[in-house]
């Protein structure tokens, strides 16, 4: 009894964050999670993402994401679940298709659940390298990235001026070797990803780090959070991932004030 009376009373409920995810990743609400440390809640909803084996994901319709792919659905849990801001943690969707896409799943997003703020992860990431001013980050590549998506990536910052300037491929182990590099992420190569192994490849690939300001992962799927602090340390960089920049956009709009 003792113990919980020494802990701080909250007055207010806390703010709650929907996060519309792949099917199939599980990294948005485990960083989230961490990140939130107890100030918010975090409610993940999912949309089916029907790729098949072997093949590349290059964009998709917004009517196809939203009627056909469970977009819609999603939406409308968390409305029912009564959130406080919804942000699409996929990146690549943005990427390819362009803002036209991101405006129209906010408007949409708005005008069935109701729910002022509206985002995406693309977006957060974006706002947050332009307010830190950062415009030549070195991009961290996951090893299921296509040579179309990395392209994508670094067509889609230009337009903003903020141009990559070099890539750092991460490299699966060599039992990977035999799976095609589009459906790693699908047969569960993201779970093998550890912090040292991030921070080895750094230590190896990266010997001059003049030439770039900042490290970037574009990637929701890609847990990379709890090698944050130990590579900002070897780099004296900053890092950036789009699940932390969805944070820190959630954290801006302080939506319970």
């Amino acid at each position: 009894n003792d113990h919980y009376r020494e802990q701080p009373i909250a007055t207010s409920p806390a703010p709650r964050l929907g996060a519309i995810v792949v099917h199939n990743d599980p990294t948005p609400e485990i960083e989230l999670w961490k990140l939130a440390n107890g100030e918010a809640s975090i409610h993940t909803v999912r949309f089916y993402l029907p790729r098949k084996k072997g093949e590349i994901f290059t964009g998709s319709s917004f009517h196809t994401m939203s009627e056909e792919y469970g977009l819609k659905r999603a939406l409308l849990d968390l409305r029912d679940i009564g959130v406080d801001a919804i942000c699409l943690c996929f990146t690549s969707i943005s990427i390819f298709m362009g803002h036209s896409f991101d405006d129209e799943f906010i408007n949409y997003a708005s005008e069935i659940t109701g729910v002022k703020h509206i985002t995406t992860s693309t977006r957060a990431m974006l706002s947050e390298l332009e307010k830190s001013g950062l415009n030549s980050p070195t991009m961290l590549v996951p090893p299921w990235y296509s040579p179309e998506t990395v392209k994508a990536f670094s067509a889609f910052l230009a337009r903003h001026n903020i141009f990559i300037s070099s890539h750092v491929c991460y490299k699966m182990p060599p039992r990977w070797s035999s799976h095609p590099q589009q459906d790693i992420f699908d047969e569960g190569g993201a779970w093998e990803i550890t912090p040292l192994s991030i921070i080895d490849l750094f230590n190896t690939y990266v010997q001059d780090n003049s030439s770039f300001d900042s490290v970037l992962m574009p990637g929701s799927g890609f847990p990379s959070l709890s090698a944050k602090k130990p590579l900002e340390s070897l780099l004296r960089k900053p890092f950036l991932s789009s699940n932390e920049a969805t944070w820190k956009w959630f954290m801006s709009i302080k939506p319970r004030n």
